[in-house]
């Protein structure tokens, strides 16, 4: 018959887990001793097994494999012959014992690490923690320390009784059970409206008597649970967890309710109010009528434009400005491209220039148009990027003065206005 030696003070329990991690009714403390077993089963770190007599008002157990050994043997005539005696040192029954005095106890059961206080031991100094191994040790008092146990050992370990230990380090013997460590955080309480005075929920946020009786309904002093709650024109637009008159939501005089529990559900309603109402000041900002497009033309390399588009998106040059009225259509998409990269270079001078109007007189010319003027045979007008413009407010000289330290291509002017070009190098004249 199999008979089980407890070399040490252990627990025996229901499954095979850490026995702080069971309640009370589901482990059974006990001293070394010898129990007789009618099967033993080996279950990996813990043995199974089915005693001959109950233990704790049940048969079967799982115990540590490292707190007990099995050997087969003959039984007795009687298995627990001093069953009717005190069992003093002997007894198995943590709860039942006879001594007047308990030993308090904790098993370590695998190396492990005292600490002098209850965080992980890498991040505290030598002086503070030592590595014990597993075995027993004997303690005056112990104190739950959420994932750890504060212990007072008998006797001091490193000059110290007061040690910290993690809780899936050891198991306890003769010791009442703690609560083991939850990942879980408390749940937060239920948000609720309380009532305060007689009032009427409604369907709209509006006097009472402007309501049918269908859209109203009379509340007494009361808590109600929700689950949102939205300021509205000196209202609570109330969401109710459970229905009143088949609605759950409602709004309620924000002077006869007041809130429990409710801050994040406030400012979470605070939020959504201030959306709805830049919402509504969306829809009251009167509405810009689209920008007349004028004639269309065919610009090459970007297709169909009208005449009134804006050159850059956003800018301040049209297409009419540099095709004189869309009279002058560059005669390849290189120079196209050349109108666009001046545009942009004429925001910069806009901005130069204090963000003044600026009147374009000449933009692009195509030849004939520039040898009927007059123009110079190589003019930057001829390939998109010569801008002849007069800025509101300022001479032709003042506009010179302003923009020649900092324009690197061809500046000139005369009586009546300002030529620019993006020529890639410095040069200055006038007329």
């Amino acid at each position: 018959m199999p008979l089980l030696r407890v070399k040490q003070p252990t627990v025996l329990k229901i499954s095979e887990v850490q026995s702080f991690m069971l309640p009370p009714n589901d482990k059974f403390n006990i001293r070394a001793g010898e129990l007789w077993a009618s099967e033993v089963v080996d279950s990996g770190s813990h043995y199974r097994v089915r005693l001959q007599e109950d233990l704790g008002g049940r048969k079967q157990w799982f115990v540590f494999k490292g707190h007990a050994e099995v050997s087969y043997q003959d039984p007795p005539e009687t298995l627990y012959p001093q069953a009717e005696e005190s069992l003093g040192s002997r007894s198995l029954d943590g709860g039942n014992d006879n001594s007047d005095e308990k030993d308090l106890t904790i098993v370590v059961i695998k190396d492990t690490v005292f600490k002098a206080q209850p965080v992980d031991s890498s991040t505290l100094p030598d002086g503070e923690k030592i590595s014990v191994a597993d075995g027993e040790y004997k303690i005056k008092q112990v104190e739950d320390a959420d994932s750890h146990v504060k212990v007072q050992l008998l006797e001091p370990l490193d000059d110290r009784v007061e040690w910290y230990v993690f809780k899936g380090h050891l198991d306890l013997v003769n010791i009442p059970t703690y609560a083991p460590p939850s990942d879980e955080p408390e749940p937060a309480p239920d948000p609720e409206v309380e009532v305060i005075r007689n009032t009427v929920f409604k369907t709209k946020p509006v006097q009472s008597s402007a309501l049918s009786e269908s859209e109203k309904v009379v509340v007494a002093p009361g808590s109600f649970l929700i689950s949102a709650a939205k300021p509205e024109e000196k209202h609570y637009l109330l969401t109710l967890v459970d229905a009143l008159e088949d609605r759950t939501e409602w709004y309620a005089f924000g002077e006869h309710v007041k809130f429990e529990n409710a801050d994040e559900l406030l400012e979470k309603g605070k939020a959504a109010a201030a959306k709805d109402v830049a919402k509504e000041e969306e829809k009251a900002k009167p509405v810009t009528p689209p920008r007349p497009r004028g004639r269309m033309i065919n610009i090459p390399g970007y297709g169909q434009v009208g005449t009134n588009d804006l050159i850059i998106p956003g800018g301040h040059f049209t297409w009419a400005e540099a095709t004189k009225g869309g009279s002058r259509i560059p005669v390849n998409a290189s120079i196209s491209r050349n109108i666009v990269k001046m545009a942009q270079r004429m925001e910069e001078v806009r901005t130069k220039v204090g963000n003044r109007s600026i009147s374009v007189t000449s933009w692009y010319r195509p030849p004939a148009v520039n040898r009927a003027v007059g123009g110079a045979s190589r003019s930057t007008h001829l390939s998109g990027h010569g801008v002849d413009f007069n800025v509101s407010g300022l001479s032709p000289r003042s506009v010179q003065r302003i923009l020649d330290p900092w324009w690197s291509g061809g500046l000139g002017y005369g009586r009546t206005f300002t030529h620019l070009d993006n020529r890639g190098y410095r040069a200055r004249w006038n007329y």
